[in-house]
């Protein structure tokens, strides 16, 4: 799964900076897991294991006034998205055989709250039904909604913001033991405004039922995060200036041709007399290593573009701090990432 994370401080990196052309590009930066499944090449199943929810939700709004007001809305199926949307995400990872939902519930209690371990039976017959050599038992679902009503001064509208909190716990099992290897906690927000003549036009405008299912749906992609390496889009910019071969390099660049790319821009800072087209080819560069998965690289790329810039003294609001903290935290991240691909390449 991508998140598409924009780095507001590289968008502004150069706005100060009349004589400068930097276009937004996109890049994938590697994440590690928190907590690394090791079932690649293995097959997964996903089991309901937690209990069966209403068919409506009664939700707390809380009014200016200090009073409260009870808001019904109807519920999405949410134990049907939490787990399609994982297995989906899982699926996608390309790690795993094969993976699927076991359909049928295991609970008929009403402890909505309480989150049981799967039987041995129940394992058994998961396990011989599925042909699966792992369960992920969804085994308690708690969501709570609630609404915060403002009216803003001398205004004849409201803001409504619905705040929405997911928390599923989950349980890992591998065929031939009946104990769970890992159990998960996972908590996650999701706030949306609204705003309305009305209370209630504020209310018909959030769409609950599909917010409710938004919520659960970004608390799976968190989940998912939380068992394998992942890949996340973020956003950084690219200079181009009046430089031809600073240009043809962006061209490379766009056309995931890195390396000459990365040559291009490098003949450019060392060859040039222009100390600005010189500062722009070595920050390309550090995108361009960064890009490239090799943050170290990056950051010192990012520091010889740092050193001419101090020399220049222009008035560019250049945030090298701010990206600088970036390269830093990928170079911590970057051994577990390394390693937890290994693992799951040797599984």
């Amino acid at each position: 799964m991508k998140n598409f994370i924009f780095i507001s401080f590289i968008a502004l990196l150069f706005s100060a900076c009349s004589s400068l052309n930097f276009t937004p590009v996109y890049i994938n930066v590697n994440k590690p897991a928190n907590n690394l499944i090791l079932s690649i090449k293995d097959s997964m199943v996903f089991v309901d294991n937690a209990v069966l929810v209403p068919d409506s939700l009664f939700a707390e709004a809380f009014l200016p006034n200090n009073t409260t007001k009870t808001v019904i809305f109807d519920l999405p199926p949410v134990k049907e998205i939490m787990l399609n949307s994982l297995s989906q995400e899982m699926y996608k990872s390309n790690m795993f055989a094969d993976i699927s939902v076991f359909t049928v519930p295991q609970r008929q209690d009403k402890e909505w709250d309480k989150p049981l371990r799967l039987t041995p039976l129940q394992m058994d017959t998961i396990f011989e039904q599925s042909g699966a050599k792992w369960i992920l038992s969804l085994d308690c679902l708690k969501f709570k909604c609630n609404f915060i009503e403002k009216i803003p001064n001398n205004q004849s509208f409201v803001f409504l913001e619905m705040q929405t909190i997911v928390q599923p716990v989950f349980r890992l099992y591998k065929k031939g033991s009946y104990n769970e290897l890992k159990q998960y906690y996972i908590s996650d927000t999701l706030n949306i405004v609204s705003n309305g003549i009305s209370f209630s036009n504020a209310i018909s405008l959030l769409d609950c039922t599909n917010t409710l299912a938004d919520a659960i749906q970004s608390t799976a992609e968190k989940a998912y995060h939380r068992w394998l390496p992942y890949s996340e889009e973020q956003g950084r910019v690219i200079g181009k200036n009046s430089n031809i071969n600073l240009k043809e390099a962006y061209y490379y660049f766009i056309d995931n041709k890195l390396k000459e790319a990365y040559y291009m821009w490098e003949h450019v800072y060392e060859n040039s007399i222009n100390k600005q087209d010189k500062m722009v080819a070595a920050f390309n560069n550090a995108v361009c290593m960064e890009t490239m998965n090799n943050p170290q690289d990056a950051l010192n790329w990012l520091e010889k573009s740092f050193v001419i810039y101090k020399e220049l003294g222009q008035d560019c609001k250049i945030d090298f701090l701010g990206y600088r903290k970036i390269l830093q935290q990928q170079i911590k991240e970057k051994p577990y990432v390394d390693e937890q691909l290994k693992i799951l390449e040797k599984n």
